[in-house]
């Protein structure tokens, strides 16, 4: 997990986020469905689902590319992180051309490690790999960075933005650019691609380490990819390329902190140091199932989905909001409010951060005022599940209008689901692995009452009016709109909706997570207390009324769920306070979120 100090500085990001940003936009779509494509589908369709010898993703994408293929697009939401981490190690063994990667945060950690020793072995193949990363969170050693800048010839990484232009910074650097780089630390490159051959790509929320595929014991998250093959996949090389030569992505061998270390080593000894050491006990298992065609068809295979309608690709462009004087709005901002204008019957989101910009919030209350039985659901972490206090605070200062004036139907995800063997399958490991009783931490050192690996979401996905499925690194935050460039990709297929809908839906259960509601109603003391409570949300300074205008509810046993607004709610649920799963009074939490952040941010939204 990153250190407080790194969630702090990325908090920073947030509190000075603006309202806008230039686009790059890189989009695709196949044609329309007819009757004939139906029937090519469901034959294909078929095909996957056979019992015995099913095609490998070799053989569906050379049907896919062929001049007549029988279906435009194929996908696979990869909802589950060993499954994740198994289809990028698959695909890099069937590479046969080139992988490339562009990632937030690559970490030195196992899986970090294990992604590039398979790597190197693909291009010791002669495959080419590229791997761009974003600097402040890809810390890496020098040392490393060194060896791996000479690994392979057929091996190139690069920096996105670095600061003081090294591979590596210190926390007194990220101090210092903070107040002397500002604009370099705050222009981040958020996106996550990876693409084999040109062919075959996964896009979604995942960084590479440890906690997005089910491998730290401590925290680890409820995460998605979606993997890809079809035509949009030549719009994601060309944005991939579009940040490589980027002016502003630096090759790592040309760092200060790298290049004096280069001379120190040799080729031989990095090839040693990557690929002789051994792979570690935890990914065993994925290791051997990567060059097994048997499990191989199993989990990636035949939940593959074949698309029968379009498919589109959004990209940033690279040096997102390079001025002040830059007003456009991003591409990936641009498609996502295009795409929910279009609603006529609901949405459903998910968002480790829940907390949208202002021309999200117009545009909400257009929607909801257009067709006023317009049904809007958000899942969204809880302070207990949540890996950034700084953001969740600030959420909270919406949670009124959003649940009050724009009738969205707010869960939040307890950080030890119920179903929690069903979304990390292999969690009983990550808890021996752990070896401790003691509670785990929030990041801000909040005590949270579970024991055992805390589950957190990082999710960044939505469903309209059950047609059209959007899955990328957008967290639908003014952030992202900002000044982080994004992907992501919407499919317009009522298959992969239906299929993206449930998976939400079931993290919104009452298992796994609690209903947010307004609390029950007081005769006139709550009339004055929400009066006071809306003036307080919008103090410029400090949201210091203690008394919120909703709170949290725990479904009673026995009972069934209902909506807030159904008359029955407070008979069926249970309150269970504003920071459920925290070991510390209500009043003692509200007390230290006012003293994190004193809810300051929110008019600079």
């Amino acid at each position: 997990m990153r250190s407080f100090f790194h969630s702090v500085i990325a908090s920073l990001f947030v509190v000075l986020c603006a309202l806008a940003a230039p686009c790059f936009a890189a989009d695709a779509a196949d044609g329309d469905r007819s009757p004939v494509a139906d029937t090519r589908i469901a034959e294909f369709r078929k095909q996957l689902a056979a019992a015995a010898d099913p095609p490998d993703f070799r053989s569906i994408s050379d049907q896919i590319y062929a001049p007549d293929p029988p279906v435009p697009h194929v996908v696979h939401l990869l909802e589950i992180g060993d499954d994740a981490l198994l289809a990028r190690i698959h695909l890099i063994r069937q590479a046969r051309k080139s992988v490339y990667v562009q990632t937030f945060i690559w970490s030195e950690d196992e899986t970090g490690r294990y992604l590039f020793r398979e790597l190197l072995l693909a291009a010791r193949r002669g495959v080419k790999v590229k791997l761009l990363l974003d600097q402040p969170w890809s810390n890496v050693d020098t040392w490393n960075s060194a060896y791996a800048s000479i690994a392979s010839p057929n091996v190139e990484i690069k920096f996105y933005n670095p600061l003081f232009e090294q591979a590596q910074s210190s926390k007194l650097e990220m101090v210092g650019a903070v107040f002397l780089s500002f604009r370099t630390l705050n222009r981040r490159m958020h996106n996550k691609l990876f693409v084999v051959d040109d062919e075959i790509a996964i896009t979604g929320g995942r960084n590479v380490e440890d906690k997005y595929f089910d491998r730290d014991p401590r925290y680890t998250f409820r995460d998605r990819d979606i993997l890809i093959i079809g035509p949009v996949v030549k719009d994601m090389v060309r944005s991939f390329h579009s940040y490589w030569d980027f002016e502003r992505s630096i090759p790592i061998e040309a760092l200060r902190d790298v290049k004096h270390k280069i001379g120190q080593l040799s080729g031989d000894e990095a090839l040693v140091k990557f690929i002789e050491a051994p792979v570690n006990p935890m990914h065993r298992d994925v290791d051997k199932d990567a060059s097994d065609p048997a499990a191989i068809a199993e989990k990636l295979i035949r939940p593959l989905i074949a698309v029968s309608g379009r498919v589109s690709f959004y990209a940033d462009a690279p040096g997102k909001r390079e001025s002040d004087e830059d007003t456009e709005i991003s591409s990936t901002s641009t498609g996502i409010a295009e795409i929910v204008a279009e609603a006529g019957k609901s949405v459903v989101i998910q968002t480790p951060y829940l907390i949208f910009r202002r021309e999200a919030l117009k545009l909400m209350k257009k929607v909801r005022k257009k067709h006023p039985d317009f049904h809007a659901i958000a899942v969204t972490n809880s302070l207990a599940s949540t890996d950034n206090i700084v953001v969740y605070s600030l959420a909270m200062k919406q949670r009124k209008r959003l649940i009050k004036d724009l009738k969205f139907h707010v869960f939040e995800f307890k950080p030890l689901p119920g179903d929690v063997e069903k979304m990390v399958p292999r969690y009983r490991s990550l808890i021996a692995a752990n070896g401790k009783p003691e509670e785990p931490m929030v990041d801000n050192g909040l005590p949270v009452n579970i024991k055992g690996t805390r589950i957190g979401l990082h999710a960044k996905s939505f469903v309209v009016d059950d047609r059209i499925a959007w899955v990328g690194s957008h967290n639908f935050d003014p952030r992202s709109a900002s000044f982080n460039t994004e992907l992501a990709v919407a499919i317009r297929d009522e298959a992969v909706a239906a299929a993206l809908k449930r998976n939400i839906l079931g993290d919104a259960q009452p298992q796994n997570s609690w209903a947010v509601a307004p609390r029950k109603k007081i005769p006139l003391i709550s009339h004055f207390s929400g009066l006071i409570g809306s003036i307080s949300q919008r103090l410029p300074v400090l949201d210091i009324w203690p008394f919120r205008y909703t709170t949290n509810y725990e479904l009673r046993e026995g009972k069934t769920a209902l909506p807030y607004g159904d008359p029955g709610f407070h008979d069926h649920y249970e309150s269970v306070g504003d920071f459920p799963g925290i070991n510390l009074s209500p009043k003692t939490v509200q007390t230290y979120l006012i003293g994190v952040m004193g809810g300051f941010a929110v008019p600079l939204m």
